[in-house]
């Protein structure tokens, strides 16, 4: 996808605020096993108003979840986000790209990935696919139930994947906002694989995949060359005001 284009040292891939924030999207999807409790949804942070994107359940109750609003609570932001909702966390997630040898993946060569999320005090995780300078396809796995990191080996259906464990701060009256921004140093995390145990890969080439799943909201995704979160120098431009989370006003 961005593998003949020229690539700056910030790409965002995913903003929750575009006019069309699921563009660039391969799959979107809701778990059918849940309907009743399974969607995808752009809402707004601080009143939970909402548009279901990806949704199984009855018009009826459809029609219910629209429009709810509630009280403004500290952190929360101004903004429209993407909320991914299921008791089955698998089968519900949104994914730009696609894991597999001989698809269009991203093609992004930026070694450092970004992704704003709020957590919801569930399950929750995502799947990272990377390519190495030898075309070998691996997957990095970050979830909230892991407690420690570890290396699968490939199988017949399965790419090797590398299992990290996500923590999220508890919440507190003294936490400015239930926001995180997760950095992934992708090249790192490939050269970390011997040593637990996995596969020697040759190095970082490109991100050819991301999928999200459930339970989480979804501000932002995106790349950068040397791990800011935001490049200073477009900053003081003030070209980089997208990548800001602005607190909704209580």
């Amino acid at each position: 996808m961005f593998a003949n284009t020229l690539q700056p040292n910030v790409l965002s891939i995913f903003s929750s605020a575009s006019s069309h924030p699921t563009l660039l999207a391969s799959r979107l999807k809701a778990s059918t096993a849940f309907p009743a409790d399974s969607f995808i949804s752009l809402v707004q942070d601080a009143t939970d108003e909402e548009q279901v994107l990806v949704w199984h359940g009855a018009e009826g109750s459809a029609r219910d979840m629209k429009g709810k609003g509630k009280e403004v609570e500290r952190g929360n932001l101004r903004s429209r986000v993407l909320h991914l909702q299921a008791p089955d966390i698998k089968t519900t997630s949104i994914r730009l790209g696609a894991p597999t040898r001989g698809a269009e993946g991203l093609g992004i060569s930026l070694p450092f990935l970004h992704l704003a999320v709020k957590d919801l005090g569930q399950l929750f995780f995502f799947d990272v696919c990377v390519r190495d300078e030898r075309g070998q396809l691996a997957m990095i796995r970050a979830s909230t139930w892991q407690t420690t990191p570890k290396v699968y080996p490939q199988t017949n259906t399965h790419l090797p994947m590398l299992h990290l464990p996500l923590h999220f701060p508890p919440p507190s009256p003294h936490q400015l906002t239930p926001w995180t921004t997760i950095t992934l140093p992708l090249q790192q995390l490939l050269s970390s694989l011997p040593s637990l145990g996995g596969p020697h890969l040759a190095r970082f080439s490109s991100l050819q995949s991301i999928e999200v799943h459930a339970n989480c909201r979804l501000r932002r995704i995106w790349c950068t060359e040397d791990g800011s979160e935001v490049a200073e120098g477009m900053a003081l431009r003030g070209m980089m005001a997208e990548l800001a989370l602005f607190e909704a006003d209580v």
